[in-house]
């Protein structure tokens, strides 16, 4: 599948959050027209960060209720990711509405943690009623010889299939 429509940029985000929003079409490999349009499905991406610990939990609270109300204005398949700055068992929002990617993807490779101290705590998560499924997940150890990292968190690569 390739990527060949960026529909939109979304300007006016939430005061509370901050999150970039992008609108991906992805179109199956078909040579008719026809079927490539009945294949046609929209993925809506948003990159957001949480406030941290020094902010305080119920301040990250606020901000995952406001993206989530935030997100419902948007049509299905919803994808957020980014540094939420604490742990799965920390963001009780979000579950019952969007899934961990990483937890529930066929295959996990890597390393087990994306911070510094070995604690996940950045996440790609999909709603659950989206038609996508997490294939593959990886964390990357970007350590360079001299055990120096480019930054506290290790990146994480989510491989989906769209349904």
């Amino acid at each position: 599948m390739g990527l060949y429509v960026l529909r939109r940029l979304l300007a006016t985000i939430p005061v509370l959050i901050a999150a970039s929003f992008l609108t991906f079409t992805f179109v199956a490999a078909a040579s008719d027209p026809l079927a490539q349009l009945e294949q046609q499905r929209n993925v809506n991406f948003v990159a957001t960060h949480l406030a941290n610990k020094s902010e305080g939990a119920g301040w990250r609270a606020a901000q995952i209720l406001s993206l989530l109300s935030w997100l419902r204005g948007f049509s299905e398949q919803k994808i957020v990711a980014g540094d939420f700055n604490a742990g799965l068992s920390n963001l009780a929002y979000i579950g019952g509405v969007y899934d961990d990617g990483w937890s529930s993807a066929a295959t996990v490779t890597g390393l087990s943690g994306t911070y510094s101290n070995g604690y996940r705590i950045d996440f790609v998560f999909h709603s659950e009623t989206s038609r996508l499924t997490p294939r593959a997940a990886h964390t990357y150890d970007t350590r360079n010889a001299y055990g120096v990292r480019p930054s506290d968190h290790h990146p994480v690569l989510l491989t989906y299939g769209i349904n």
